[in-house]
């Protein structure tokens, strides 16, 4: 019975507290890593051909905000690999959603196989196999500030709730200075593609993610730099 009664008034102080925290503060400010995404990554036994930001994309409501976006290319023979990766803060992360938002994937609606393969990988995480032929093969997935890469909005949910749900990050909730949950996303998209005439096949899936892997760990670097403020107003980063 005491028990029960401790833990009513434990729930009882910590909605006062919400409802005053709502009440007096502002929301807190959309936030962002000081450090951005780098100019250039390395891919062993890969050549470098060089980067270049991807075209901006005008926020148009607070939520899905990507304030920088940046591709990086590299050939191996007759394969050539892009990563396109764009840091969304506010995102529900909702990889299916974005594409069409963004109209990425019209281009890929002619490829034999279907959209929305969501894949999971060990090392990885979720992914998404966004398109395979024997010419193209388009992944990606969600680099997560905490966790394993997600895809959709519930596997997302379920990282913050899992990482972010603790009494430091709640204090910086209260007292304005923290969103509850740190929803960025490091949206990294892998393609790659042949330009061999006699139609050389692709590697699989299976053998492209080691590379995968070696670029998104170069990235997720800018999630161990401190947050700063991030005004809709302001241009996104190049």
């Amino acid at each position: 019975m005491k028990r029960s009664r401790l833990g009513l008034s434990l729930l009882t102080v910590g909605c006062f507290a919400a409802t005053v925290r709502v009440l007096t503060f502002p929301a807190p400010a959309l936030l962002h890593s000081s450090a951005l995404l780098p100019d250039a990554l390395r891919l062993a036994s890969w050549s470098r051909q060089g980067g270049a930001p991807l075209p901006r994309v005008e926020a148009k409501e607070n939520y899905d905000v990507v304030i920088q976006g940046r591709q990086y290319h590299f050939q191996r023979g007759s394969t050539q690999l892009t990563l396109q990766v764009r840091y969304l803060i506010n995102t529900d992360a909702n990889l299916a959603a974005l594409s069409r938002k963004l109209e990425l994937d019209e281009g890929d609606r002619l490829g034999s196989q279907p959209l929305e393969q969501v894949q999971h990988h060990p090392q990885l995480g979720w992914y998404r196999r966004v398109l395979q032929t024997p010419e193209k093969i388009v992944l990606d997935t969600c680099l997560n500030p905490q966790g394993p890469n997600t895809v959709t909005p519930q596997q997302f949910l379920n990282n913050r709730l899992v990482h972010d749900l603790n009494l430091p990050q709640i204090g910086r909730w209260l007292i304005g200075t923290h969103q509850a949950l740190d929803k960025r996303c490091l949206w990294s998209r892998l393609l790659v593609r042949s330009t061999s005439p006699d139609g050389a096949s692709l590697p699989a899936p299976d053998q492209l993610i080691p590379l995968w892997e070696t670029l998104n760990a170069q990235i997720h670097e800018v999630f161990n730099h401190p947050l700063q403020p991030f005004n809709l107003s302001q241009e996104p980063f190049n």
